[in-house]
């Protein structure tokens, strides 16, 4: 929910300045900047911000290197283990579920087709996080 209120007092309380369509940050440094970022976002409604497996990358349009708004930065999903969408203890907890013989006998795409036609809609994997269970599979 878009909480336009915060994202005002957010502005005022980092005395962040309008340039041309971008908001400036006086006196800050990359790691505070990004840490706005977040905030600004989060009072926009937007999840991502406070979930850590997203991380944020500024777009290459934006000139002003101490630009915080919102529209010059993209939410990138971090493709490593550490920051999957599933939690670790989700991927421990689904790949000892799993039978590495059995993927590796059929191959891992029919593997994931039978293993979510076992599984209610709620617990049904993506292919992504299903890369990742294999792959933390395959290095035990």
């Amino acid at each position: 929910m878009i909480n336009i209120k915060e994202y005002h007092n957010l502005l005022r309380e980092y005395s962040i300045e309008e340039n041309n369509g971008h908001l400036l940050l006086k006196n800050a440094g990359k790691q505070k900047s990004a840490e706005i970022v977040r905030k600004l976002f989060l009072a926009l409604g937007d999840l991502r911000a406070e979930n850590k497996n997203f991380s944020l990358r500024k777009t290459q349009l934006c000139q002003f290197s101490n630009c915080v708004s919102p529209q010059c930065y993209r939410f990138n999903l971090k493709p490593t283990f550490e920051h999957s969408i599933l939690s670790r203890e989700d991927i421990i907890d689904i790949s000892e579920e799993m039978d590495l013989l059995r993927i590796e006998e059929i191959g891992p795409v029919a593997y994931l087709k039978e293993y979510n036609a076992t599984q209610p809609d709620i617990l049904k994997i993506s292919e992504q996080d299903f890369r990742t269970i294999y792959a933390y599979m395959k290095g035990k």
